[in-house]
């Protein structure tokens, strides 16, 4: 199970991956729509924390959503 949090960055809003996978964001939006790319080939959260670490919201990705049908384009 993957766990993705989102915070409050001085830049915008950064997504916690893993040591090393930071990315930041300018807008709140943004960093949600890499987090779901990223965990949507997983199962886990997705944690929205405000800037005092108390989580906001959290989406649970259940199953993978991919539609990947194995063929090039």
């Amino acid at each position: 199970m993957i766990v993705i949090e989102i915070r409050p960055h001085r830049w915008g809003w950064k997504v916690f991956e893993a040591s090393g996978v930071e990315p930041v964001f300018p807008q709140k939006n943004q960093a949600i729509d890499y987090a779901q790319c990223r965990a949507s080939f997983l199962s886990g959260e997705i944690r929205v924390l405000d800037s005092s670490a108390l989580s906001r919201s959290t989406t649970r990705i259940e199953s993978c959503e991919c539609r990947y049908d194995g063929r090039r384009r």
